[in-house]
């Protein structure tokens, strides 16, 4: 409730004004269902939803179908987004005749605002190496918030329910069903980091959530599209990698469950140093204790979770 007022404000003030801007109150508890109607009076393009909670995902597919145009944003309650995030986004994806298109955001914390720039550039890819870059980490992301999509993608692809990471599970997805994505530099999204939000508070259920995502990810593309497969197992690797590292960093045994026993044995029968010569120096270490000697790996991440504290 505290940031809701500002994020629909950032998007009442778009430079394009022809918008439909649904809020879905998800069960909320707080004041936050007071707000979005009070909201609504304020403008008319503010039509307000009032549901049962059923978490991000089942509000996001509620919001697709109660939407109306022929594009679509999603934009989360505590974030903000630049004057001309609509606007840009939208020349792009028609400019391009693309059926996504994704801009930079800027990672903003509490109490601050976003910086949001303007580099008026743009490129596109089709869908092949759409999907290898989404794989390589490299610039597209599995993020919905920094994009804008063709509704029609969405005809057959909704948001896994009752899972975390619900991203992971429709982006690859919807790049299945597109023909081109387009990507510009410009930061029109303003991604406010919170220390308790649902993305960032770590346990067992949330990553055995995203491992189940990226294994049906892997199977589905793998199938598909063969030539990826070099880089699905380097993505696979490298979360792999990150899993372990959170893991180390709280008190969670992963040796009780044999989910993430079957992760680590795949990482070390498939791990190529040449996958982590991006990382940094200290990850790259980190990377070759995981595959080699997991006692120095924990010692390693225990030390570096310690000193962040």
């Amino acid at each position: 409730q505290n940031y809701l007022v500002g994020c629909v404000n950032s998007i009442l003030n778009q430079s394009y004004e022809n918008i439909e801007i649904l809020l879905i109150d998800d069960g909320s508890t707080d004041d936050s269902s007071m707000i979005c109607d009070n909201l609504k009076v304020v403008d008319n393009r503010i039509i307000v939803y009032h549901k049962n909670n059923g978490g991000l995902s089942d509000a996001r597919n509620f919001g697709l179908n109660k939407s109306n145009g022929k594009y679509i944003c999603f934009i989360d309650s505590d974030d903000i987004v630049d004057v001309k995030f609509i606007e840009i986004m939208l020349n792009i994806l028609k400019e391009h005749n693309s059926n996504i298109v994704q801009c930079s955001f800027d990672v903003f914390f509490d109490n601050n605002i976003p910086t949001f720039k303007k580099f008026n550039d743009s490129f596109q890819l089709d869908k092949i190496n759409s999907l290898n870059d989404l794989l390589l980490d490299n610039i597209l992301t599995n993020n919905v918030c920094n994009k804008m999509f063709e509704k029609s993608l969405f005809e057959k692809n909704f948001f896994p329910l009752n899972v975390k990471y619900e991203d992971i599970g429709i982006m690859y997805k919807l790049f299945d069903s597109s023909n081109f994505i387009s990507y510009t530099n410009d930061k029109l999204y303003g991604y406010r980091m919170r220390k308790n939000s649902i993305t960032h508070t770590i346990n067992v259920n949330s990553l055995i959530d995203k491992h189940n995502l990226l294994d049906e990810r892997f199977k589905f593309l793998n199938f598909k599209y063969p030539m990826l497969n070099e880089s699905l197992i380097f993505n696979k690797c490298l979360l792999i990698y990150l899993t372990f590292y959170e893991l180390f960093s709280t008190d969670i045994d992963f040796s009780k469950y044999s989910f993430f026993v079957d992760n680590l044995k795949f990482f070390k029968d498939n791990m190529k140093f040449s996958y982590f010569h991006n990382l940094s120096f200290k990850q790259f270490v980190l990377a070759y204790t995981l595959k080699y000697n997991l006692l120095l790996f924990k010692i390693f991440t225990k030390i570096i979770s310690f000193i962040k504290r």
